[in-house]
């Protein structure tokens, strides 16, 4: 005598594929969950465009220093401070020898400030790369509203960057 199966509620397709109210439900998840994390990383937004400023700058000065080298002849990195931009030129010339940076949206410069106590915070600042792969010790302040400040310290004889980040209201140490 032959068996047969129970029949099963709600009825299979036999197909193997999903049905319209499956497909429904999983992109309802789906975008509850690209809010959750688009909602999320808003606010992390502005310090990464912080963050990515100071790599950004830390590079032009590694590429002033490598280029005074390689020239024997200083080199210079300018900030306009007003303008959030920043450039290279080598002593003397004119013409940058890279292109004319500007800092990502939202980013701005707040100080530019040296080794002898001068701050320079609404004109066009300039530190020199020599010879010898030394620089002129300056402090960069950037500052991303929703993302607080940062500071940059260049050391004179490595060039290498310190990197310093603070709440909007809050003060340096």
């Amino acid at each position: 005598m032959p068996t047969s199966a129970a029949p099963t509620w709600p009825p299979r397709n036999s197909s193997g594929g999903v049905t319209l109210i499956e497909l429904l439900a999983a992109l309802a998840i789906l975008a509850l969950l690209v809010t959750l994390v688009r909602t999320g990383l808003d606010g992390a937004t502005p310090r990464w465009r912080l963050r990515a400023a100071a790599h950004q700058i830390e590079n032009v000065v590694r590429f002033a220093q490598n280029a005074a080298i390689s020239a024997a002849s200083s080199a210079q990195v300018f900030y306009d401070v007003r303008e959030n931009r920043y450039w290279v030129r080598r002593a003397g010339d004119e013409e940058p020898i890279l292109a004319v940076h500007t800092l990502p949206d939202g980013v701005s410069f707040e100080e530019v400030s040296f080794a002898d106590g001068l701050s320079v915070v609404s004109d066009v600042a300039a530190i020199r790369a020599c010879e010898d792969g030394t620089l002129d010790f300056h402090r960069v302040i950037l500052a991303a509203p929703g993302g607080g400040r940062a500071r940059l310290s260049f050391q004179r004889l490595t060039g290498d960057m310190d990197y310093e980040e603070v709440a909007e209201d809050a003060e340096f140490r």
